[in-house]
């Protein structure tokens, strides 16, 4: 049996909600984004479990309105996915640190009105340096 819509709005925020917690914690940066491949990596697979529950949405023809743009979400999805060597790891810094909090804020929205909780990814307390 497949997940719901409002189990796929649930992963996405959970998983947008994380790639947030852990730049307010000092975890990931932009300067250790840059250099890091293993927050790369991390953050890569954030966007991909994102993407491909918006995928899901899309398919099941859900729109979430202009204020989350699924279709974008999805093309992100599918250039880390398929083209890692072409990452532009500088436009993805820019999505993660100005586009993720306000995709969360904007899932809140949706998840409010549709009276989905909230459910957290479990993050370790204190993070090794990167």
């Amino acid at each position: 049996m497949g997940m719901t819509p409002e189990e796929h709005i649930q992963q996405m925020y959970r998983y947008a909600s994380a790639l947030v917690r852990m730049q307010q914690s000092g975890y990931l940066t932009r300067d250790k984004l840059g250099t890091n491949h293993h927050l790369q990596m991390e953050a890569a697979m954030h966007f991909q479990v994102i993407g491909e529950e918006a995928s899901a949405l899309e398919k099941a023809g859900i729109d979430l309105g202009p204020e989350i743009p699924v279709g974008d979400i999805v093309g992100l999805r599918n250039r880390v996915s398929h083209n890692y060597e072409g990452v532009n790891w500088n436009l993805l810094e820019d999505i993660l640190f100005d586009d993720v909090p306000v995709l969360v804020e904007n899932l809140v929205s949706v998840m409010d009105a549709r009276n989905i909780e909230r459910i957290e990814i479990e993050l370790p307390e204190d993070y090794e340096d990167a």
